[in-house]
């Protein structure tokens, strides 16, 4: 199964079972505001990584505005945020909004 939309989680049980449904999968989350035009940038990025990938990406989305456990949860400072989750830990974190490539290899996918 290719997932191309982002999955919206409102709350860290949702988002703890996503991380286990989907350990043998590359796991994205995207912390995010509404606000900022750098996260709907990497939010664009995301969709395409996921589009032109061979490998399957998930996507999750946090909004930490509206989800002050997840700010708390993985230290968020500053947004846009990903993170890359490999068996249920987090791999590589990435900062900003960064082309895709740049992206991608911070990520190290």
């Amino acid at each position: 199964m290719v997932l191309y939309d982002p999955i919206q989680i409102n709350d860290e049980v949702t988002l703890n079972e996503m991380i286990e449904g989907y350990l043998k999968q590359t796991l994205l989350i995207g912390l995010v505001t509404q606000w900022s035009s750098s996260s709907k940038v990497v939010l664009s990025t995301l969709e395409e990584l996921v589009r032109t990938s061979p490998d399957e990406i998930v996507i999750l989305i946090v909004d930490v505005d509206h989800n002050d456990w997840a700010r708390k949860r993985f230290s968020v400072d500053s947004v846009p945020m990903v993170i890359r989750m490999r068996e249920g830990q987090v791999a590589a974190v990435s900062l900003g909004s960064l082309p895709i490539r740049s992206l991608a290899a911070q990520l190290r996918l």
